[in-house]
C-alpha cells in the first residue's frame, strides 16, 4: 500500500506498547495488542484526501511505470483516484462497480466494468481498519509500535489469494504507503503524502461520479 521508515530504537520503554522488530502474528481477539490500538486509529479516518504516487514494477520492463494524483476515500461510499500523469483521468471504485472517466483531447469517455474481484471491499478494510473484513480475508502479522508500524497481510479467500501474494501496509497516524505484490511477481507500491488533517465530507459534484 512503501514509506519504510518504521524502526524506533530509543524510548522504548516509556511506550505504551513494546516495539516489535520482527513481524509478530496478529491476535485479532487481543484488544490491548498495538495491532488493534493501531486499527482503532484507522477507524477514525471516515474521509482521506490525499496526494499519491503509484510505482508499478513489472516484470518484463525495465523501470517502473509511475502515475501521480489525488486519491479520495469515503468510508461506506466508494473511492475517487483522480490521476494527473500519464494520462488523465478518474477511476471510481464503489462496492458494486469499478468506473473510468479518461480526458483526452477535451473529450471525456466513460466506461463502467462491475467490481468482481471486491476491490472496494478490500481498500475500504484497508483504509477505514475495518477488522471484521480483515479477519474475513487476510491472516496478518504486525511490525513496529502505535507510531511507527507496518502490517503484512495474506490474503485467505478467494480471489484475492488468487491475485495477490501479500499485500503490506505502512503508516504512522493513518497509511502512508501500500505495497501489492502479486503471483505474477509484479510490484504496485502507492505512497500517499500531504494527507489533509480536517478532510472537507463528500461534495455533491462526487457523490454524482458514484451514480455515473
Amino acid at each position: 500500500m512503501n514509506s519504510r521508515v518504521f524502526l524506533l530504537l530509543c524510548l522504548l520503554s516509556f511506550s505504551q506498547f513494546a516495539y516489535s522488530e520482527q513481524p509478530v502474528p496478529v491476535n485479532f481477539n487481543d484488544k490491548n495488542s498495538a495491532f488493534n490500538s493501531v486499527i482503532n486509529k484507522l477507524q477514525n479516518n471516515r474521509v482521506i484526501r490525499s496526494q499519491f504516487k503509484q510505482s508499478r514494477k513489472l516484470k518484463i520492463l525495465k523501470k517502473p511505470l509511475i502515475s501521480t494524483g489525488k486519491i479520495n476515500f469515503f468510508s461506506g461510499t466508494g473511492i475517487i483516484w483522480e490521476i494527473n500523469q500519464p494520462i488523465r483521468s478518474k477511476v471510481i471504485i464503489s462496492e458494486n462497480k469499478i468506473t473510468e472517466i479518461t480526458l483526452l483531447d477535451d473529450k471525456e469517455t466513460i466506461n463502467t466494468n462491475p467490481n468482481t474481484a471486491g476491490f472496494y471491499t478490500v481498500l475500504e478494510s484497508i483504509f477505514n481498519g475495518h477488522i471484521e473484513q480483515i479477519k474475513k480475508h487476510f491472516s496478518a502479522s504486525f511490525t513496529g509500535d502505535i507510531k511507527n508500524w507496518v502490517i503484512n497481510l495474506t490474503p485467505s479467500t478467494e480471489p484475492l489469494n488468487k491475485i495477490f501474494t501479500n499485500i503490506k501496509l505502512s503508516g504512522t497516524r493513518q497509511i502512508n504507503a501500500i505495497t501489492f505484490n502479486d503471483y505474477n511477481q509484479d510490484t504496485t507500491i502507492i505512497e500517499l503524502t500531504a494527507s489533509q488533517k480536517n478532510p472537507e465530507p463528500i461534495t455533491k459534484k462526487e457523490e454524482a461520479y458514484f451514480a455515473l
